[in-house]
């Protein structure tokens, strides 16, 4: 199949995995939008001129699209996102709280909410009709596709939303032709621990804009003990929680992967750079093939770790992943 008809798949598919739906003729003299979403519906009556934003990514779609919003959650802005930090920008509470009386101050008449900020949506809908734009972690192309298709129709940027998918999935598609046949494994590093991360989860969404088999299974993952009313785990927890994690990276690093992929959790939030020495000391990493012949690749951590589906951020990373794979099999 050619790149140029997966990509018709993919934005027909993507088109038709949201509902925007027309009934009647609002004030404005447009008609009303029922826009299906990941907590429901809401009803846009007008095209919005005041959108507030507590998701990275749902900001880099309408950045792309040359929609200024409103207000903004509050924090790091990576990258291209990084002139939202300016006091121009109205600030309304964090990714994972909203400043209510901040948000209200704003008057929107949209609110996004997605991932972190996903479990604020009812009292965030009390305020402003809101949308739930979380990605998946089951076909999150296609999820961030939908998002730039879906912002593109409600405030009628069809041909830059179009065009932003277009450029993304040729990345993604040019990238493809470069991994076929070839395996990774996607790693966290954060704490004292380098964990490794499975398909269909959060970070595990990096294999699918790989390209690339994935050598770990859900299956291998350990699972989270319980966690305290405040969130925290016990230090017993911790210490079991670490063992496992070591044991789960011994059995998948025997499999011998291709490629390593690095996030740095240390870097994405501001720190100073972890991962480097938590790689050379563990022995699954350091004896494996992949460490050897220099297949290993830091990530952009501030990109995935904060912003996520952004399709502006999404290039960049696709890029630097790019010139790193080329780099190497030149010298290889």
């Amino acid at each position: 199949m050619s790149n140029a008809f997966s990509r018709r798949l993919i934005l027909t598919g993507a088109a038709g995995g949201f509902t925007l739906l027309t009934a009647g003729t609002a004030a404005s003299g447009v008609p009303p939008q029922r826009v299906v979403h990941a907590a429901g519906e809401t009803v846009l009556t007008s095209v919005p001129k005041r959108v507030v934003v507590f998701d990275l990514g749902a900001l880099d779609v309408l950045d792309a699209l040359g929609v200024q919003p409103a207000g903004v959650a509050g924090g790091r802005f990576p990258g291209r996102l990084a002139g939202y930090g300016a006091e121009t920008y109205a600030k309304v509470g964090t990714l994972f709280e909203p400043d209510y009386a901040a948000v209200r101050a704003a008057r929107p008449d949209l609110i996004i909410v997605g991932g972190r900020s996903a479990s604020k949506y009812a009292e965030l809908n009390a305020i402003a009709p809101t949308l739930d734009l979380s990605t998946s972690t089951t076909g999150f192309i296609g999820s961030v596709v939908r998002n730039i298709l879906l912002l593109g129709h409600i405030f009628d940027r069809r041909t830059e939303a179009s065009a932003s998918a277009e450029r993304l999935l040729s990345a993604i598609g040019a990238l493809h032709a470069r991994t076929k046949g070839q395996d990774a494994l996607v790693l966290f590093a954060a704490g004292s621990g380098v964990q490794p991360q499975a398909p269909y989860t959060r970070f595990g969404v990096i294999y699918e804009v790989l390209g690339m088999q994935p050598v770990a299974t859900p299956f291998d993952l350990p699972p989270s003990p319980p966690r305290s009313e405040a969130g925290s785990l016990s230090d017993a927890d911790r210490a079991r929680l670490s063992g496992d994690q070591a044991a789960a990276l011994a059995v998948v690093m025997d499999r011998d992967p291709d490629w390593l992929f690095v996030l740095d959790r240390a870097s994405a939030t501001g720190g100073e750079p972890a991962a480097p020495a938590l790689l050379a000391a563990s022995q699954a990493i350091s004896r494996s093939r992949a460490w050897r012949e220099d297949r290993v690749v830091q990530l952009d951590a501030p990109g995935w770790y904060l912003v996520g589906g952004g399709p502006s951020t999404l290039e960049a990373s696709i890029a630097q992943i790019a010139s790193a794979i080329g780099a190497r099999s030149r010298t290889a």
